[in-house]
């Protein structure tokens, strides 16, 4: 069993401690979680003694890391696992975490999807089809991100239309036809149904336009 020559909390992370030991080996430990086993110089420890340190490291900073990163903004689960593979933790470590950031309330997709639908429609207006897909790819479930999208997502009409409304403005001196493909593509970016758009489109246009309006309205198959 290995005996500690020495601790040190110079020249290792914040809130760490090196440990090193009488066998030439060291390890560093969360600076509490050294403090808590009482690992002083000169004291034999057990392989198991060891492990459970390590473990209860892995842990709490895990549980430091993933707490910083959601005050920032809501995140995903996934998000968070993510971010705790970035510190190199073991799975053994990642796991508990997140699952007691759940059962705390700290981590919830359901609320997190519907936050972030209600910051898409009030600062980056976007389509459903977008929408769904950014929480797809943060590891949001479909049936969680179909509940989230029926309770917090307006009528997509309503949502889009501000969007086309500033950008019909800038297109106001065009022809129909260059009109209708800018303002088309500016809504089709930002994830709006081809139905949507093209509502908008002859909406904006009528509005804005009018004048400089030709025959060729008829939107293609």
């Amino acid at each position: 069993m290995p005996e500690v020559a020495g601790h040190y909390f110079k020249e290792v992370r914040k809130g760490w401690t090196r440990v090193e030991f009488t066998d030439g080996e060291s390890l560093e430990l969360r600076r509490e979680v050294f403090s808590e086993f009482g690992f002083g110089n000169g004291l034999t420890v057990t392989a198991e003694e060891l492990q459970q340190a390590l473990h209860q490291s892995h842990l709490r900073h895990g549980r430091a890391v993933a707490l910083r990163f959601l005050r920032e903004r809501p995140r995903s689960t996934l998000e968070i696992d993510r971010r705790l593979q970035c510190e190199e933790l073991p799975a053994a470590a990642i796991a508990p975490v997140l699952e007691e950031l759940t059962r705390q309330g700290h981590l919830n997709d359901a609320d997190f999807a519907r936050a972030w639908i209600v910051s898409r429609v009030d600062m980056r207006p976007k389509g459903m089809f977008l929408i769904r897909r950014e929480l797809s790819e943060k590891g949001v479930a479909e049936a969680v991100i179909d509940a989230a999208l029926e309770r917090a997502y307006p009528d997509e009409i309503d949502v889009a239309r501000p969007v086309a409304e500033r950008r019909a403005a800038d297109l106001a001196d065009l022809d129909w036809r260059t009109f209708r493909q800018k303002l088309g593509a500016h809504l089709q970016r930002r994830g709006f149904a081809r139905d949507t758009i093209e509502r908008l489109v002859d909406e904006t246009w009528e509005i804005h336009c009018d004048e400089n309006k030709t025959d060729e309205t008829d939107w293609p198959d």
